[in-house]
């Protein structure tokens, strides 16, 4: 089994990544939150001198950030070509897929959270249909042929607490412990920080540049005290330690730091 390490804004950098064989540079939920570390040369630096396999990802994203996105990709590959960097992009919408699937051969494409259609709702397991939420949307003929013709054979989920069943053989990536369900471009925190009195899609925004180990959090137990869920960022998600054993999970992605408190870990 394969381990990952998800790197976010908390993240020690001088950290101990022996026991992981890949990097994540994130963000697939926030193109701002996503080049806080794609603009940061020291950062980028810092991550090739680790010497890891790398993967990115990539958020549904603006045409602003697109162009951008792959002028980093073109300077990232002309500095690392000299190296054995194994990199990897995790796509999350169709328009950098099918710029990666035809003019960059060399890197490997994962299939993303948004193009599964994952049910992550952490209340699913009180319904009374909660069996049916096991199913995701690419588990079809069409999406079988899709992947074998795109040489895609990588999807990433989530450890979601009703799981999943599929009849497609492919290799699964799994985000754990945390459960990112549902999130916003009308950013709270970035609205907070920036005095905003009503919701607006964030365009521009150092919210994550400027954030110190103090984010700002709302700690939900809302219906059920036992579901332990935060809100941070764009982003709510929800706790689950109960890893799935899985026949088609081939790599573990520990997101630990998207709450200051697993720092340590």
């Amino acid at each position: 089994m394969e381990k990952a390490y998800l790197i976010t804004h908390n993240t020690n950098l001088e950290k101990d990544f022996s026991n992981f064989d890949r990097l994540y540079i994130w963000d697939q939920y926030c193109e701002h939150n996503l080049f806080y570390f794609l603009d940061n040369e020291i950062f980028i630096n810092r991550i090739i001198v680790l010497n890891k396999k790398i993967t990115i990802t990539t958020p549904i994203i603006s045409e602003k950030w697109i162009i951008k996105f792959f002028i980093f990709l073109n300077n990232f590959l002309e500095k690392t070509k000299n190296t054995n960097m194994d990199l990897e992009i995790v796509v999350n919408e169709q328009w950098i897929f099918f710029k990666l699937y035809n003019e960059y051969n060399n890197i490997k494409i994962v299939w993303g959270n948004f193009l599964s259609g994952q049910n992550k709702d952490p209340y699913l397991k009180n319904f009374i249909d909660k069996n049916e939420h096991k199913y995701i949307s690419i588990d079809s003929n069409y999406y079988t042929n899709l992947f074998i013709s795109k040489n895609i054979d990588r999807i990433e989920l989530y450890n979601v607490f009703q799981w999943i069943e599929m009849e497609n053989n492919i290799e699964i990536n799994l985000y754990f412990p945390f459960v990112i369900y549902s999130i916003n471009r009308y950013c709270i925190t970035a609205l907070i920080n920036q005095n905003k009195k009503y919701l607006e899609i964030v365009e521009n925004c150092i919210w994550c540049k400027d954030i110190e180990k103090n984010d700002f959090d709302m700690e939900l137990n809302i219906w059920e005290k036992n579901i332990k869920q935060y809100f941070r960022w764009n982003k709510q998600f929800y706790q689950n330690d109960k890893l799935i054993v899985y026949k088609n999970v081939k790599r573990i992605i520990y997101n630990y730091d998207l709450i200051i408190e697993n720092i340590s870990k």
